[in-house]
């Protein structure tokens, strides 16, 4: 498992950005998480080689609270 703070998302096309521990920016997909996420959140993920590019699969959000509209907000 890899550590990363999510930096960007963007819920209209389900897209975000993770920057992991070696200072690597990595993509995730909506499909892999089940709530919407806030920059700066902590997360944890897995690496998998998708099209030619690097993604994070398996991500998990440490220490969030969630609304009821499935939105993540800091504590």
């Amino acid at each position: 498992m890899r550590n990363g703070i999510v930096l960007s998302y963007n819920k209209v096309v389900g897209i975000g950005v993770i920057r992991d521990s070696n200072h690597q920016h990595i993509l995730f997909h909506h499909s892999t998480i089940s709530v919407i996420p806030l920059n700066g959140s902590e997360v944890t993920f897995e690496i998998e080689f998708r099209n030619g590019s690097l993604v994070a699969v398996n991500v998990k959000f440490s220490a969030v609270k969630v609304t009821s509209d499935n939105i993540m907000l800091s504590e």
